[in-house]
């Protein structure tokens, strides 16, 4: 970590790219898209237990740092320009005396509701990440809506001068949001969890036809009645996450899906 922050210290314009490793196509975007706007583009690699209330979940995290590397570095044209940082202590991100960082925002519905303690978990490892990198931009895909909003409220309050860069969510040939998670789907469970997209696209086509919040609102919570593979599905205001109260305002469609132990999350922005 001192090594690092001591290396960045003269760089101007540094690019950040956090991650749990696990790399696929949709975290390469975010590093091609910080090397372009960038001198300098930090990758970090750190599977962060604060952020897991399941000790389950975060045994059986994929872990391919091997692999990680040779991806991240099959993109770059001057290795000079990719800096990747993996701690190989949790010590090094939270010394004894790191307290948690509480996080702000819409934390305690869907994904907060149902896993307690994960926003203060992931909003005080990217402190700590800001902390060690001082990025001018750092990437966030917008998969993960709920927490992109988090982040960017965190910078706000503790980083006025970072620019927070949304980056839209890759897919697979199928329309599947790529997620680490998704590597331990066979194939059956990955046409299954096109249920969670296709829902959504179709909730998507009703609210334009029909124009109609409420109406919109009864067929989810039909669909959440039938079908109990969704752990949440919601028609909510893009900035709040709460009831939107206007079609005139940004709405965006989460859904948080399960197969087996593995949870799938997506949206669609309206």
């Amino acid at each position: 970590t001192e090594p690092l922050i001591s290396y960045l210290k003269n760089k101007k314009e540094i690019g950040f790219v956090p991650t749990m490793g696990n790399l696929h196509d949709g975290h390469l975007s975010l590093l091609k898209m910080a090397l372009q706007e960038n001198d300098i583009a930090v990758l970090s690699i750190y599977i962060n237990p604060t952020q897991f209330d399941d000790h389950n979940d975060l045994m059986s995290y994929p872990r391919s740092f091997a692999e990680d590397v040779k991806r991240a570095r099959s993109i770059v044209k001057d290795t000079s320009s990719l800096i990747i940082f993996h701690p190989e202590s949790d010590l090094e991100i939270y010394p004894q005396n790191k307290s948690l960082i509480p996080a702000v925002g819409p934390i305690d519905l869907f994904e907060g509701a149902i896993r307690p303690g994960h926003f203060d978990g992931m909003a005080t490892v990217v402190h700590r990440l800001f902390e060690i990198v001082r990025p001018k931009r750092a990437y966030f895909g917008k998969k993960d809506y709920q927490q992109l909003l988090i982040v960017q409220n965190l910078a706000t309050q503790y980083f006025p001068t970072l620019k927070i860069i949304p980056v839209e969510t890759e897919r697979n040939s199928m329309g599947l949001a790529l997620s680490s998670r998704n590597s331990r789907l066979d194939p059956k469970q990955m046409e299954e969890a096109l249920t969670l997209r296709n829902t959504m696209i179709k909730l998507r086509k009703d609210l334009q036809e029909s124009k109609n919040i409420g109406h919109i609102q009864e067929l989810i919570k039909e669909i959440l009645a039938k079908d109990s593979r969704f752990n949440y599905l919601a028609l909510v205001a893009a900035k709040s996450l709460l009831t939107p109260q206007s079609l005139t305002e940004k709405l965006v469609i989460l859904g948080n899906f399960q197969i087996s132990d593995i949870r799938l999350l997506d949206n669609l922005e309206i």
